[in-house]
C-alpha cells in the first residue's frame, strides 16, 4: 500500500515538474506559432493586421520557412516594390483591398528582412523580387558598388543550386533597372556579355533591350530595325517551337510592339532623336511630402487596364515626396499613383481623364501630385431619414471653388451605383425637390435577357424612387476654369477624418404593388402594370418614368431600338417636368437620328430649361449637329469655346477636321491636336487614336504632294454631309494611308 502511494506521488513529482518546464517552452515556441496560425486565418479572409505584429513575429521564434513566408507575403508581393492598396490614375481608380488595413511598412523596416532573405531565404521566384528591391534602391541612391554586390551575392547563390534557370531573367532584370535609371553603359556591358538562353521569348527580350539602348543613345533608325527584326525572328521562332499561346498574347510581344509604335509614329513624326526624364514630387497641399508611394509613368495603350507588375516605368517616392523616371521614349502617358490607404486617409489626387503627360524629345518633364484635403459635408448625413419634399444640401466652402457639382449613390451590401446630377450650383448648400432626384435614372435595359444576369439588379431600376433603399451623396468642388479642386467622397480611415457620412434613407413615398413587382424581378409583369396606371392616368411621373426606364425589356438588343421605344415617353416627362434630364435624352435621340430640325428645336427648349449656361460637353454636341448641317465657321467656333470651358477632348477630332476643311494652316492643326490631347481605343485598324500624330502624317503627306489637301477636303465632304456611300467610294480609291485613317478615326469616335 505504501509503495503504490510513494509512486502516485513520484509521477505528480514528476508532472508539475514537467508543466513548469513545459511553460517557458510554450511561451518561446507555441504562443508564436499560435500568434502566426492567427495571422494565416486574418491574412486569408482579409482582416487586418497591423506593421507592428508583423514585426514582432518576424522577431519572435517562430521557424525560418515560416519567417521567409512573413516576408514573401507582406514584402516582396511585386516586382520592384511592394503593391498598394489603392491605385489611382485620370481614367481610373483601382481599390485593391478597400476592407483590409494594408500595413504601411517603410523601407528602413523591410530592408534588413528582405537581406536576410537574400542571403538566407529559399530559392525560388520571391529571391529575384528581393534581388530586384534591393538594387532598385541602389540605383536610386546611384550607389555602383552596391548594386554589383546584390548581383554578385544572387548570382553566387543561385549558382550553387538546381535554380541557376533563375539568373538569365535576373540579369535581364538588371538590365532594365539599368536602362530605367538611363545607366546606359553598364546596361551595355551586361548585354555584350550576356549568353543569352536558346528559346524565343528570351531572344526578343534581348533584342528589345538592345533597340532600347539603341534608342537611349539617339539612334533612332537602328532601334527601329532592331525591333522589327525582333519581331520578325520571335514570331518565327515562335511558330518554329510549337507554342500552344498565340505569340501576341505574350508580354514581350506586347512591349515591342509599343516600342515599334512609339518609332513609327511619334519620334519620327517630331524628328526627335532624344530619350527624356519625367520627374516631379508628392505631397499634401499644406506641402508635406508623401514617402514611399508608388508612381507608375502608363503608356496611352496601358491606361485603360489595371496596373502590372512588369510595367516598364515605375518608382517610389523618397523621404522628400520625389521621384525620377530617366530614360523615357517619346510618346503620350498618363501618371498614376499607389497608395496604402493611411498614406491617402483624408486626402483626394483631383486628377481629370484627360490630363496626359507628353514628350516629345525636346525637354525633361516636371509632374507634381497634390493631394487636396477632403471636403466635409454637412447635411443630410448620417443615416438621415427624410421624409420632407424638398432636401436641403449644405457642405463645407472650399476656398478657390467657383461652383459645386453633386453626385448621387444607391448603395447596396458591396456595390455603389452611382450617377452625376450635371447642374453647377455656386454656393455651398442646396434646397432640392425629391422629385429632381427621382428623376434621375441609373439603368437603360436593352431587352430581356439582360435581366437574367447575374449582376443585374432590379433596385436600380427603382433608382431614387426606393424608401427601402440606402442612399448617399457626393461634392465635388471645381475652380472658374472647370478644374476639379476636391471632392467629400474618399478614404477616410482615422477618427479625425471619418466626419460626417453622406448617407440617407429617402421615405417620401410608399412602394406601389408595380414597384413590389419590380423588386421581386417580375419585370413583365411591373411593366404592365405601370402601362395600366398610364391607362387611367396619363400623367402620373412615377409610372411614366419606370416605363421608361423598363421598356427596353421589348427591345432587341440594340440601343437605337430602345431609344425609340423610350422617346415618346420622355417626351411626357419633359413636357410634365421640363427636366433638363430628360430633354437631354431626347437631344441625344434626334442626334442619333440626324434629325437637326427636331434636334434644334429641343436644344432651345433645353437651354430655356436649364436656367444657366450650357455646360460645356452639350455645347460640343451642339457643335457637332452644326457640322452636320453645314454651319462650318459656327460649329468650329462652338468646338473652340467648349474645349476652352472645359468639355473633355472627346470631340476635338471633328474640330481638327473642321480646321483643316476651312484652310487652317497644318501647322495650326498639329498644335491643337498637340493642346487638346485625346487618346481613345477604336475597332478597325486605327488602334489608339492620337490626333497629333495623324496629323502629322497628314503634314508629311500634303508636303509631298500638295493636291493631297484636296483630296481631303473631298473625303470630308462627304464625311459631314453623311453621304456614306460616297464616303465609302472615296476610301477605297484613295491610296494616300494617312487621309484614309484619319476619316476612319472620326467615324470611329463619332
Amino acid at each position: 500500500m505504501r509503495n503504490n502511494i510513494t509512486l502516485k506521488v513520484k509521477h505528480l513529482i514528476m508532472i508539475i515538474t514537467g508543466v513548469f518546464i513545459l511553460l517557458p517552452l510554450a511561451s518561446i515556441y507555441l504562443m508564436p506559432q499560435l500568434e502566426l496560425g492567427l495571422v494565416k486565418y486574418k491574412h486569408a479572409n482579409g482582416s487586418g493586421l497591423g506593421k507592428d505584429k508583423i514585426l514582432e513575429l518576424l522577431e519572435d521564434k517562430i521557424l525560418p520557412s515560416q519567417k521567409y513566408h512573413l516576408i514573401e507575403e507582406y514584402f516582396l508581393t511585386g516586382e520592384w516594390m511592394d503593391d498598394y492598396a489603392i491605385y489611382v490614375g485620370p481614367s481610373m481608380t483601382t481599390s485593391v483591398a478597400a476592407d483590409r488595413d494594408w500595413p504601411l511598412i517603410s523601407w528602413e523596416e523591410k530592408q534588413p528582412y528582405i537581406e536576410d532573405y537574400l542571403e538566407n531565404g529559399p530559392l525560388n521566384g520571391y529571391l529575384e523580387t528581393a534581388v530586384v528591391e534591393l538594387a532598385y534602391e541602389a540605383v536610386r541612391e546611384e550607389d555602383d558598388a552596391r548594386l554589383q554586390e546584390i548581383y554578385h551575392r544572387a548570382v553566387e547563390r543561385l549558382e550553387k543550386s538546381e535554380h541557376s534557370y533563375i539568373i538569365p531573367e535576373l540579369k535581364f532584370s538588371f538590365i532594365k533597372l539599368h536602362l530605367q535609371a538611363g545607366n546606359l553603359a553598364e546596361a551595355k556591358t551586361l548585354l555584350e556579355h550576356f549568353e543569352v538562353p536558346d528559346h524565343a521569348y528570351a531572344k526578343a527580350q534581348k533584342e528589345q533591350y538592345e533597340a532600347l539602348l539603341l534608342l537611349g543613345n539617339g539612334q533612332l533608325e537602328e532601334a527601329l530595325e532592331t525591333v522589327q527584326q525582333g519581331l520578325e525572328e520571335y514570331i518565327a521562332a515562335w511558330e518554329r517551337e510549337g507554342q500552344e499561346d498565340p505569340v501576341e498574347q505574350t508580354g514581350v510581344y506586347e512591349e515591342m510592339k509599343k516600342l515599334e509604335n512609339h518609332l513609327l509614329s511619334g519620334i519620327p513624326a517630331h524628328g526627335v532623336a532624344e530619350v527624356r526624364k519625367v520627374s516631379g514630387n508628392m505631397s499634401r497641399q499644406d506641402g508635406t511630402p508623401i514617402k514611399e508611394a508608388g508612381v507608375f509613368l502608363r503608356d496611352a495603350a496601358d491606361v485603360n487596364s489595371s496596373i502590372r507588375p512588369d510595367e516598364w516605368y515605375q518608382t517610389t517616392t523618397d523621404a522628400a515626396g520625389n521621384y525620377e523616371f530617366a530614360g523615357v521614349i517619346p510618346g503620350d502617358y498618363q501618371v498614376f499613383a499607389g497608395f496604402q490607404v493611411e498614406q491617402i486617409d483624408g486626402y483626394f489626387w483631383p486628377v481629370e481623364m484627360n490630363d496626359w503627360v507628353r514628350i516629345d524629345g525636346t525637354e525633361n518633364v516636371q509632374y507634381d501630385i497634390t493631394l487636396a484635403p477632403l471636403l466635409e459635408v454637412n447635411a443630410p448625413a448620417n443615416e438621415a431619414i427624410l421624409e420632407e419634399e424638398t432636401i436641403d444640401f449644405s457642405w463645407e466652402a472650399v476656398e478657390g471653388a467657383a461652383y459645386y457639382m453633386l453626385d448621387f449613390h444607391i448603395e447596396e451590401s458591396e456595390v455603389s451605383y452611382g450617377m452625376s446630377w450635371d447642374r453647377k450650383v455656386e454656393g455651398n448648400q442646396l434646397s432640392l425637390p425629391v422629385e429632381s432626384l427621382y428623376n434621375i435614372y441609373l439603368n437603360v435595359l436593352l431587352d430581356i435577357a439582360e435581366t437574367k444576369n447575374d449582376y443585374f439588379n432590379p433596385a436600380t431600376m427603382l433608382g431614387f424612387e426606393n424608401p427601402e433603399g440606402h442612399y448617399s451623396w457626393n461634392v465635388k468642388a471645381f475652380d472658374k476654369n472647370g478644374n476639379l479642386i476636391t471632392q467629400s467622397n474618399g478614404y477616410r480611415l482615422a477618427e479625425e477624418t471619418i466626419g460626417n457620412l453622406p448617407t440617407m434613407y429617402l421615405k417620401q413615398r410608399e412602394l406601389t404593388a408595380e414597384d413590389e413587382l419590380l423588386l421581386a424581378g417580375e419585370l413583365e409583369q411591373a411593366l404592365d402594370g405601370y402601362h395600366s396606371v398610364l391607362t387611367s392616368n396619363p400623367e402620373d411621373l412615377h409610372s411614366l418614368r419606370m416605363v421608361a426606364r423598363l421598356i427596353g425589356i421589348e427591345a432587341d438588343g440594340s440601343f437605337s431600338t430602345t431609344q425609340k421605344l423610350q422617346q415618346p415617353y420622355y417626351e411626357q416627362l419633359a413636357g410634365l417636368t421640363a427636366d433638363p434630364i430628360y430633354i437631354d435624352q431626347i437631344l441625344r435621340f434626334y442626334y442619333e437620328e440626324s434629325d437637326w430640325e427636331q434636334f434644334e428645336k429641343w436644344y432651345q427648349k433645353y437651354k430655356r430649361s436649364l436656367k444657366e449656361t450650357i455646360d460645356p460637353h452639350t455645347k460640343s454636341i451642339h457643335a457637332n449637329a452644326l457640322l452636320f448641317q453645314g454651319e462650318y465657321e459656327a460649329a468650329a467656333d462652338l468646338h473652340m469655346e467648349a474645349l476652352q470651358e472645359g468639355s473633355g477632348h472627346h470631340n476635338i477630332g471633328n474640330l481638327l477636321a473642321l480646321e483643316i476643311y476651312l484652310g487652317t494652316d497644318l501647322d495650326e492643326v498639329y498644335d491643337l491636336a498637340r493642346q487638346y490631347p485625346y487618346m481613345e481605343y477604336t475597332t478597325g485598324n486605327v488602334g489608339v487614336v492620337d490626333w497629333s500624330v495623324l496629323i502629322s502624317d497628314i503634314k508629311k503627306a500634303v508636303n509631298e504632294h500638295t493636291r493631297v489637301i484636296d483630296i481631303l477636303h473631298e473625303g470630308l465632304r462627304f464625311f459631314f454631309k453623311e453621304q456614306g456611300a460616297k464616303l465609302e467610294e472615296w476610301k477605297e480609291q484613295t491610296e494616300q494611308a494617312p487621309l484614309t485613317k484619319f476619316i476612319h478615326a472620326l467615324e470611329e469616335v463619332n
